[in-house]
């Protein structure tokens, strides 16, 4: 591919995140792989944009984001990738939150990128305090709702 193809795909990316609806994610996720890493980041930042628009697609975006992050070299198409799985906070499991811990420890990485990655582990933290808060307690010889410190 050449330049005039990268900027027609960034321009795709932008177009669709800008009026694309949530059925546009998978042409995105696709952008996402592509060689260039303007495309990449403007990919990224469509698919942050589609999730606050619909939340559903949280759970269906997780696992191409963190494979793209693994994946990803340039640290500000990293840092647009970490701030839109920030979105999707609620939805990661133990695995991914080591991927972004990962990140956090790489010295190599330019602090704006591990401070992404730091606030991605924050909210993730954050949504699963509020998991728990949601759960009942209960005791296991009467069965009544209880709170956490009884």
């Amino acid at each position: 591919m050449t330049e005039p193809d990268a900027e027609s795909l960034r321009a795709r990316a932008i177009a669709l995140g800008n009026s694309g609806g949530s059925s546009d994610e998978r042409e995105l996720e696709g952008l996402l792989k592509s060689p260039f890493p303007a495309v990449r980041r403007a990919a990224a930042s469509a698919l942050g944009k589609l999730i606050g628009r619909a939340s559903d697609l949280r759970g269906l975006l997780v696992v191409p984001l963190t494979a793209a992050i693994e994946k990803e070299e340039r640290p500000q198409v990293l840092q647009y990738m970490l701030k839109t799985l920030r979105m999707c906070a609620d939805e990661l499991t133990v695995l991914q939150v080591d991927v972004l811990r990962d990140i956090v420890r790489n010295p190599n990485l330019p602090a704006y990128v591990r401070d992404a990655a730091n606030e991605a582990i924050a909210a993730a933290q954050e949504a699963e305090m509020k998991r728990k808060a949601r759960l009942g307690h209960w005791c296991s010889r009467c069965h009544r709702n209880i709170t956490e410190e009884e």
